[in-house]
């Protein structure tokens, strides 16, 4: 065998031993490198499964918490208002429609209300969840098994959802499940306790999703992680998941591996490859447990090994080709090498060869003479000199046979030293081989390292630049936060467990300005209560005794001071160990008058729909009074009975405007600008206070200007002022001496001005208190006596109208308020001479007579009214309700119909709208009467109005009034 040959077989052999230990090795990494990428992958999507399931509990349990402190929501549970709280759950299903269940239990769990069914007073058992929740008083989110009974209860529909029918076969060495057809539910359950303000436990909200044959779970991870599949599972059967068979059909009932329940039974996760339905995967199934902490079911994702097989498959072809690669260019390179070196070598083996053959002529080329350090040139140069001296040895060999001897011992010397260097050369070339070898599997590796290295620059960047994002988040977050925690207008402080401060909000150090640096050395009792020792009644002190939320209401001394409300919580670790406490300080004062004033309000308005039921009663009698005395007056009877039917007459019409002024006091009305009267307003406000004032001896003294120009003003909000500074003025005069004197004045100041004074005999106002009159809830009234909010009200009242108010006051002298109002004329005045013409000029249109229908249920009205008409020319006829005078409207034309308001059975407005279909024309000419506050309505509906009681002449006109439009 060639020398070159041997080279070669020696340079491959070396080549392709450490080339097939390093494609074996780098296959062996990236296969663990990739099982390694399975695993967390595997990590990743159980994590996301997880939050993916609790996302729906965690929604419903915000929705419970917003719904448990909704405005209403506790009464109605205090209440057990089940059409409320019905009425509630099925408003938050229909913006959640995957709640299965919501229903509100009192404190013995017993149903108040459900969106599913109108039962009430069922005992409410779900393994003591609802418990749990009402007495840690803490919301709970558990899955639970629920029974078929259970779901029977709340709807049929969902024992329907929840039957699921075992399929067996599908598996090999599948789980063996006792029961083969499940008609429980496995549910995500959600319960809510209720606290009222007390802080005390009423009930609790509970909610629920049924996870049987509910597809949400398994095709929200799948449109996250498109290759992914999932599945929730009950005592080893499917009952949720995306796995398809070969079918395409749904492997909802279908039963898992029986190694996969064994660690399940055994609380055990289990993470590994397995067969599902024929096709392997990378899977991970974890345990699903109920509140007790009992293993009911199982949660599961996986991903197909034949996508990470594919990967394994490409790296190995691409070592392959590397290696065959590497292995071919290493041959090419040592063959070249190896024809190289053996070149001279192959030559000075040919000259030997010649030499034996006698021919001394031969001489060896040398490449490079100027390589002296080259063994193989000085090799060749050294043979070329030998030839040439055999030569000389050879003509000489006669005279030089000793001489040649000795150069024959010099040339086998010499083919030592050639031999010994040849073997050096090939010692030589073997370690430039090695050498060469190492280069190369150096180089290969300082390029897989240059690869991993630029991997690991880039994973550094990106988890650089995540870090920054996530940082600037932080900071973004941290800032808002304590932009929030500084924006909170209530105290909130943080203390440790020692009573210390150390932190808290802006509006804490604005109420109390405390040194920082005592935060340091002090504690908070020494810094606000400048005591030694901790307080009696303490919140933080109770927080850290009971290491629950603790709640306070405290109340100054004397009973005006003002209320504040002191929460604590407790701030534990993760461990449950209390690390200090949070103190919400929260002044309620103001909510709290305003909740008198809301209490006060309402009991006005009960008493303006009294009001309002009493005077349509007292009307239709008083319309009688009225109209009959006035009758019998017309006659012209004898003195003392006119004098008598006169008093009769004149106190019926007193009764008649204090009815009017109460319900003026006690309707309602929308703000509205009308061209008034400074002084009307003042004797209606004088007459509604009229008693009150006669009966406390105080009198009322009016200097009110004749001549005083009107305004527009709203009447109503200009009474309520007045009201409201008559009725302090009287209050400040009783309490001081029991009775007192009240001047009103009015008059008019240059600038267009008018001016009201109302000054009292009353004990005064003290100086320190002028500044803070007007301010709202500031009263120096008694507990229960007053709100602190008329006076507010009225100089927001006075300053809307463009005006001012003020006082002045001596402790003693009693107290002086002034009104300035400014005058403003109406934009569409008529003058009162337009007006006068227009007046007499319908005066004088001459009525027709007509046939009037009257209606009433009241007989006294009704023969009244007819007399009245029928001297006056007109036939009437009369009906005591609504059906009568349809009857009557259907056989006889009328002209006229003048009905009640207020009748039984059918009422004045339901007759209105039946004449309209009946006698269209009649019902262009309707007069209603009413005695309540109604009148308004009427007058909006385009009707003509007679307010009771009303005057034998104004029942006249409205009459004629009717008829001469029928005549236009």
């Amino acid at each position: 065998m060639k020398t070159s040959t041997k080279f070669i077989i020696a340079a491959l052999f070396i080549i392709l031993l450490p080339m097939a230990f390093l494609a074996v090795l780098s296959n062996s990494l990236i296969n663990k490198q990739v099982e390694k990428s399975v695993h967390e992958a595997i990590n990743i999507h159980l994590k996301a499964a997880w939050l993916q399931y609790y996302e729906r509990a965690n929604q419903m349990n915000m929705g419970l918490l917003q719904a448990a402190n909704s405005f209403g929501f506790v009464d109605a549970v205090k209440k057990k208002d089940a059409a409320y709280l019905r009425n509630q759950g099925i408003l938050w299903k229909k913006y959640r429609p995957y709640l299965d269940i919501w229903t509100v239990v009192d404190t013995d769990s017993r149903v108040i209300a459900s969106i599913n069914n109108n039962n009430t007073g069922d005992i409410y058992n779900i393994n003591g969840l609802i418990e749990k929740a009402m007495s840690a008083r803490t919301p709970v989110i558990s899955t639970e098994i629920v029974s078929k009974d259970f779901l029977l209860k709340e709807a049929q529909k969902l024992s329907e959802q929840a039957h699921i029918k075992a399929v067996k076969g599908l598996e090999k060495n599948e789980y063996n499940r006792n029961i083969m057809d499940e008609e429980n539910g496995m549910m995500v359950i959600a319960a809510v306790p209720i606290i009222d303000k007390s802080n005390n436990v009423i009930g609790a909200i509970v909610a629920g999703n049924l996870l049987n044959n509910d597809s949400y779970f398994p095709d929200a991870l799948e449109e996250r992680f498109p290759e992914l599949i999932s599945t929730i599972a009950h005592d080893g059967m499917r009952i949720a998941t995306n796995i398809k068979g070969g079918d395409g059909v749904s492997a909802i009932g279908t039963l898992l591996p029986q190694k996969v329940m064994d660690s399940i039974n055994m609380w055990r996760e289990y993470k590994g490859k397995a067969y599902l339905l024929d096709k392997e995967y990378f899977t991970a199934f974890h345990p699903i447990k109920n509140n007790k902490g009992e293993v009911i079911g199982s949660i599961f994702v996986g991903l197909p090994v034949k996508s990470f097989t594919s990967l394994r498959y490409e790296n190995l072809r691409a070592i392959t080709l590397t290696a065959f690669l590497g292995s071919a260019i290493a041959l090419v390179i040592a063959f070249i090498i190896t024809q190289r070196i053996t070149k001279p070598l192959r030559l000075l083996t040919a000259g030997i060869k010649e030499i034996e053959k006698g021919n001394l002529d031969i001489q060896i080329p040398i490449a490079d003479k100027s390589k002296t350090g080259d063994e193989l040139a000085s090799l060749t140069s050294t043979f070329n000199d030998m030839v040439k001296a055999l030569k000389i040895q050879i003509e000489e060999t006669g005279l030089l046979l000793k001489s040649l001897e000795e150069k024959n011992r010099e040339m086998l010397q010499t083919n030592r030293a050639l031999q010994s260097s040849k073997e050096q050369l090939e010692v030589a070339y073997e370690e430039a081989q090695t050498q060469s070898e190492e280069l190369e599997s150096a180089n290969e590796e300082l390029r897989i390292l240059n690869e991993d290295l630029d991997k690991k620059t880039k994973e550094l960047l990106d988890v650089n630049k995540r870090l920054k994002t996530e940082e600037e988040t932080a900071s973004r977050v941290k800032n808002e936060l304590q932009s929030i925690f500084d924006g909170i207008q209530d105290n909130i402080i943080f203390f440790d467990l020692d009573y210390n401060i150390i932190k808290a909000n802006t509006a804490f150090f604005n109420k109390f300005p405390v040194d920082k640096k005592d935060l340091l050395t002090k504690k908070c009792h020494q810094i606000l209560q400048k005591r030694d020792a901790p307080c009696d009644v303490c919140a933080v002190r109770d927080t850290y005794n009971s290491k629950t939320t603790t709640f306070r209401e405290e109340r100054g001394a004397d009973g005006n001071e003002k209320i504040i409300q002191k929460f604590a919580f407790p701030v534990k670790n993760s461990s449950g160990i209390l690390t200090g406490v949070v103190e919400h300080i929260k002044d309620v004062t103001e909510q709290r008058m305003i909740e008198q004033q809301l209490i006060q309000a309402e009991k006005l308005t009960s008493l303006g729909e009294m009001l309002s039921g009493v005077a349509h009663e007292l009307n239709n009698p008083l319309t009688g009074i009225i109209g009959f005395s006035e009758l019998i007056l017309e006659q012209e009877p004898q003195s003392d009975i006119k004098n008598s039917l006169l008093k009769i007459n004149k106190e019926a019409l007193r009764c008649k405007k204090i009815v009017q002024n109460l319900l003026t006091f006690a309707r309602r009305h929308a703000p509205e600008r009308e061209y008034i009267n400074i002084n009307d307003i003042i004797h209606v406000a004088l007459e509604l206070r009229e008693y009150d004032l006669n009966v406390n001896n105080i009198k009322v003294v009016t200097s009110l200007d004749l001549n005083l120009p009107m305004t527009m003003a709203d009447s109503f909000q200009i009474q309520q002022v007045f009201l409201n500074i008559i009725n302090n003025a009287q209050h400040a005069m009783i309490e001081h001496e029991g009775k007192g004197m009240l001047n009103i004045s009015t008059y008019y100041k240059k600038g267009g001005v008018i001016a009201i004074k109302f000054s009292d005999t009353g004990p005064g106002i003290a100086s320190e208190n002028l500044n803070r009159l007007f301010d709202p809830f500031f009263t120096t009234k008694g507990v229960g006596k007053g709100t602190g909010l008329g006076l507010s009200i009225s100089y927001g009242i006075i300053k809307e109208h463009g005006g001012r108010i003020s006082v002045t006051s001596k402790l003693g002298e009693g107290a002086t308020f002034t009104i300035e109002l400014p005058v403003i004329q109406a934009e569409a005045a008529v003058s009162e001479d337009i007006a006068v013409k227009d007046k007499e000029k319908e005066e004088k249109k001459v009525t027709k007579k007509g046939n009037i229908i009257v209606v009433d249920d009241e007989p006294v009205i009704l023969e009244l009214v007819k007399e009245i008409l029928t001297k006056e020319g007109h036939s009437v006829d009369t009906a005591t309700n609504g059906k009568a005078a349809l009857k009557l409207i259907k056989e006889k034309t009328y002209d006229l119909l003048i009905s009640d308001v207020k009748m039984p059975d059918m009422s004045g407005i339901e007759l209105l709208s039946k004449v309209k279909k009946a006698a269209p024309e009649l019902a262009k000419r309707v007069i209603m009467a009413t005695g309540d506050s109604a009148g308004e309505d009427i007058v909006k509906k385009g009707v003509g109005y007679l307010p009771k009681p009303f005057t034998v002449d104004k029942l006249k006109k409205a009459v004629a009034e009717a008829l001469r439009e029928k005549e236009g």
